[in-house]
């Protein structure tokens, strides 16, 4: 198999793993919804309002995501334009459309076996286990000016960004997690350690490519830095030139419970609540990395910086009849090859994990509804991509509980989001979506997600019962006092 063949294999992999995707994941909306005990991954101090819980195998929890945070069908059919008979597509708005950073994100993570439990009083623990894949697609805005607009009039002397990037992520996690109540249930704060083991990984950790017009005289400049880390703990190989479905002494030496590509995350997370009616909370997930060590290269460029700047074709090589303008070409196409020149290397390498930050209010009206502010940031490529949550949270029988949210984010104010967990004694079935509101308006979505799956809930009651209770005694016993102070003067 030749070395490109084989790496479009492994950039192909995110492509086949979420080929079946249609919706994504709802983290914002499952945030405030107490009934559901997955909502701890959001944040390690939340806890459910279910004493103990068994997730049940692969079906407690599917979690997909689809996030773009450039356009939406409509804005790319603003682009175009009606005429008598007939439709234009204006390519200068084409343009307008993306920003100078655009990115595509798919997200899917299936429990595989999860379970937590109360300990005595304050303390909770809990198991957990999931697969997990991630991928992102980054695209520069600049390359939609370069073909849309041209690289003449304005646009001499400037460089454009033609950096394209793929990461994809995929690995297995077993975790550990447990949080523990202070200050009289007012305060809990909980963290979750998990172990990683890698699957696969396309990572580009490099892709500095760009373009320039010589305002004087027109010349054309491209550089180039490319760098693409590939590894894989399914397939077997000795180099990028060969990939095999790994077997015998190999499938051993590389196999899912080994120490190759392996590695650790952290998630921290507190809950405060000043009062009965106020309660503030906080956490960050996926602090973490994976070490890839075996079956693991980086394809690169052999001279990282290198420039060409194409000066044209002499105008002999094309008007005379002795020149070969072909040849002229395959001249500039063999300095573009030798000077971009690409190179594998087997190497060892680390990627980190896509953090997330929750900070987060409500207000609890009762102990059963409550509304809900969060903020939410999700880390990319060293930029913060934010987005903002209002919710409103009920849970209205031992039977049913809902929540509805609004989320901003990616540009994207089109994010209606709805909760819906059904319990049937130890029974439980949840759906989760921050944006049910693609089903009625498609054309402006940029966001699609679902969680959906069944619990064993069991021995359901409020963990802010206690504290509830105990606010109520001595707000009784402070009106007494007040009345018997009064009564005596």
């Amino acid at each position: 198999m030749s070395r490109k063949m084989t790496l479009r294999i492994l950039i192909l992999i995110p492509f086949l793993a979420f080929s079946n995707l249609v919706f994504g994941q709802g983290n914002l909306t499952l945030y405030n919804m107490k009934t559901i005990p997955q909502r701890i991954y959001t944040n390690p101090a939340r806890q459910s309002d279910a004493k103990n819980f068994l997730a049940m195998p692969v079906i407690s929890s599917q979690y997909l995501n689809f996030s773009n945070s450039a356009f939406s069908l409509n804005s790319i059919l603003s682009a175009v334009e009606e005429g008598p008979g007939s439709s234009t597509l204006n390519i200068n708005k084409v343009g307008d459309i993306f920003q100078a950073e655009n990115y595509i994100g798919l997200d899917h993570s299936m429990d595989l076996l999860s379970m937590g439990f109360k300990i005595k009083k304050k303390t909770y623990l809990y198991l957990t286990s999931s697969l997990n894949q991630q991928f992102r697609f980054t695209y520069p805005g600049d390359f939609f000016d370069l073909i849309t607009q041209g690289n003449g009039g304005d646009n001499l002397n400037r460089t454009f960004d033609l950096a394209f990037g793929v990461d994809f992520l995929q690995y297995m996690d077993a975790g550990i997690g447990i949080n523990r109540t202070f200050l009289g249930d007012k305060l809990t704060i909980g963290a979750r350690y998990r172990w990683l083991k890698g699957l696969n990984v396309v990572h580009t950790e490099r892709n500095a490519v760009t373009f320039r017009t010589d305002p004087q005289t027109f010349d054309l400049t491209a550089t180039s830095d490319i760098m693409i880390n590939v590894a894989s703990s399914v397939f077997i190989a000795d180099s990028l030139n060969q990939i095999d479905p790994g077997d015998g002494e190999k499938t051993r030496s590389n196999g899912y419970f080994t120490k190759p590509n392996t590695g650790s995350a952290l998630d921290f997370g507190v809950e405060f609540r000043p009062t009965k009616k106020l309660t503030f909370s906080a956490a960050v997930n996926n602090l973490g990395k994976i070490n890839w060590d075996q079956t693991s290269f980086s394809y690169g460029s052999k001279t990282p910086g290198a420039t060409y700047t194409f000066q044209g074709v002499h105008v002999d090589d094309i008007f005379n009849e002795e020149a070969d303008f072909n040849q002229a070409l395959e001249r500039v196409k063999d300095t573009l090859e030798e000077r971009f020149q690409l190179e594998e290397r087997s190497a060892t390498f680390t990627t980190n994990l896509f953090a997330e930050m929750y900070v987060g209010g409500q207000f609890n009206l009762s102990k059963d509804h409550n509304a809900g502010l969060l903020f939410y940031g999700d880390f990319y490529n060293k930029k913060l991509y934010p987005a903002f949550t209002v919710s409103w949270n009920s849970k209205l029988t031992n039977l049913l509980a809902v929540s509805a949210s609004y989320t901003a984010r990616s540009n994207s104010y089109v994010n209606l989001g709805l909760g819906l967990s059904i319990n049937l004694g130890p029974f439980q079935f949840y759906a989760v979506s921050d944006n049910v509101g693609g089903v009625f308006a498609p054309m402006d979505v940029k966001n699609l997600n679902l969680r959906t799956g069944f619990n064993l809930a069991m021995q359901r009651k409020d963990p802010n019962a206690k504290a509830d209770k105990q606010a109520k005694k001595e707000e009784k016993k402070q009106k007494k006092e007040e009345e018997k102070k009064a009564k005596n003067q």
